[in-house]
């Protein structure tokens, strides 16, 4: 099993250099990176990794095509 960083929502906001609320925004728009919620949805929003690396790719992909 490959073990990848969690990010918490500060820490990804930071580096998008974005508000933590935008990002909330973005979770509730079903916007953004993907994210998972820890505790069967009831507790802390983690960003993996890999899925933040991913969304971020399509996002440059996307602004030079």
């Amino acid at each position: 099993m490959t073990v990848h960083a969690l990010f918490t929502p500060e820490e990804v906001s930071k580096m998008l250099k974005i508000s933590s609320r935008t990002l909330a925004d973005w979770r509730v728009n079903k916007k953004g990176p993907k994210y998972i919620n820890m505790n069967g949805g009831s507790g802390a929003v983690r960003y993996p990794e890999d899925g933040l690396d991913a969304w971020m790719t399509e996002e440059f992909d996307r602004s030079v095509s």
